[in-house]
């Protein structure tokens, strides 16, 4: 990073993080309330989305989604973005009109006063671990009966190297093929310009125009276990046609 720009990106940064903080340690006891006691998750899950919108906005993020086909309100997805930046999570809320869970890495679970987002409401999975993997998924087929549509990230983590693709892995398909829930694939375009995830003083942040594409949705109606490899491939060549 060139000496003339790390000041302007660090104060930046800092701006960011303190734009979450001041916005979020107010919200956080009716998170608490709302989050950990499941008859109140639709009004945690829209106080999210509310949340999502303000911050950023006061950090100056704007959006342009393109949608393929309307989301149907009315159906449970296995929604399956690329990932490349924390921005994604933000995004989400943005993109999605109805309540949804995320699949996350179990190390999300560990960041204080952040974990009440997963205690309850959401998953986390350690992915190193095949036992608990499998519960995860488990665990997620319960949120999909209650009539929740699941975010998985594919990729299992961001990229070293986005916008490059990371294989697939079979979860986020193995689960959709269980439960006969459509896929609905998201490609973020171009989150990783304006948030980098390379460590806190390497990575490289910025206000600016985040372009987001939601493709329509992937039938698995009637797709059997012999289906899921095709299915993975289907999905990771339509994201990646619009990264390259």
């Amino acid at each position: 990073m060139k000496k003339l720009t790390y000041i302007p990106v660090t104060l930046y940064k800092l701006y960011f993080f303190l734009v979450f903080l001041i916005t979020f340690l107010p919200l956080y006891p009716i998170y608490y309330f709302w989050l950990t006691d499941e008859k109140h998750f639709d009004k945690g899950f829209w106080l999210s989305r509310w949340h999502a919108r303000t911050v950023l906005f006061l950090t100056f993020i704007r959006y342009e989604i393109k949608y393929e086909a309307p989301i149907d309100k009315n159906k449970v997805y296995i929604i399956t973005p690329n990932h490349q930046s924390y921005l994604d999570i933000l995004m989400l809320y943005v993109i999605i009109p109805h309540r949804f869970v995320f699949m996350a890495k179990k190390e999300l679970g560990s960041i204080p006063l952040f974990n009440i987002f997963f205690k309850k409401f959401s998953i986390l999975v350690n992915r190193r671990n095949p036992v608990e993997a499998k519960q995860a998924l488990k665990i997620a087929a319960k949120k999909i009966d209650m009539g929740d549509s699941v975010v998985i990230f594919p990729e299992g983590t961001i990229p070293y190297d986005t916008p490059k693709l990371k294989r697939f892995k079979n979860g986020a398909f193995k689960l959709a093929i269980e439960k006969h829930v459509p896929i609905l694939p998201i490609v973020f375009l171009d989150n990783y310009k304006l948030m980098e995830d390379k460590g806190v003083w390497q990575s490289f942040a910025r206000p600016g125009k985040a372009h987001i594409i939601v493709l329509s949705e992937i039938d698995t109606q009637n797709l059997t276990d012999e289906d899921l490899v095709p299915l993975r491939e289907q999905v990771y060549n339509r994201i990646n046609r619009h990264l390259q």
